[in-house]
């Protein structure tokens, strides 16, 4: 099985995937993780492209692809993704990418937050984790990068009649309760 989760940033992403793969056993995939993880053991050049990603702008189709590549093709038999796609670029990449691999998704889940939630959400957890895209500027960045390619990207997976659009405003345990419940969990 393989699912992906979308979600503006601060939607719980991460914490909905961890649920689910505790749940299933599927690997879990933080594409943001291994983005920074990457930037640490590549070379000026590269580490400058993944800066983007650290002051809120989304890297390209190909880095994705190239970062991914290596971690999916090691868990083609199933896993969870989040964050996987942020851009329309990125989307067109993974669809090549998706028909080459011959990835067959399962689920997508889309959980649906405010702008005002996802800042408020995302100041909180700055407090908690110091990560290097988090700064106000950033966040504001991230949340409008997101707003702005969504639509073509839900639509995709829509037409595809895998996507389940989730309230991400609702307590963590009835978020997750509910993608069980779509999972046949």
């Amino acid at each position: 099985m393989i699912i992906i989760i979308l979600g503006p940033p601060g939607a719980g992403k991460g914490t909905q995937g961890d649920f689910l793969s505790k749940k299933t056993g599927l690997p879990r995939l933080s594409v943001g993780a291994l983005i920074r993880k990457y930037s640490r053991t590549k070379s000026e050049i590269e580490k400058n492209e993944v800066k983007l990603m650290t002051r809120g702008f989304a890297i390209s189709g190909k880095k994705l692809i190239q970062i991914i590549d290596k971690w999916v093709s090691a868990h083609k038999e199933g896993f969870i993704v989040d964050n996987l796609i942020r851009t329309k670029d990125q989307l067109n990449e993974f669809i090549k990418y998706q028909k080459e691999k011959k990835l067959t998704l399962d689920k997508v889940f889309f959980l649906n937050i405010s702008p005002s939630t996802s800042m408020s959400r995302l100041k909180q957890r700055k407090k908690i984790k110091k990560r290097p895209d988090e700064t106000e500027a950033s966040i504001k960045r991230r949340i409008a990068v997101f707003n702005r390619y969504s639509e073509p990207i839900l639509n995709y997976f829509r037409k595809q009649k895998i996507l389940d659009k989730i309230d991400g405003e609702k307590e963590r345990e009835t978020i997750f309760k509910e993608m069980l419940a779509k999972l046949n969990l």
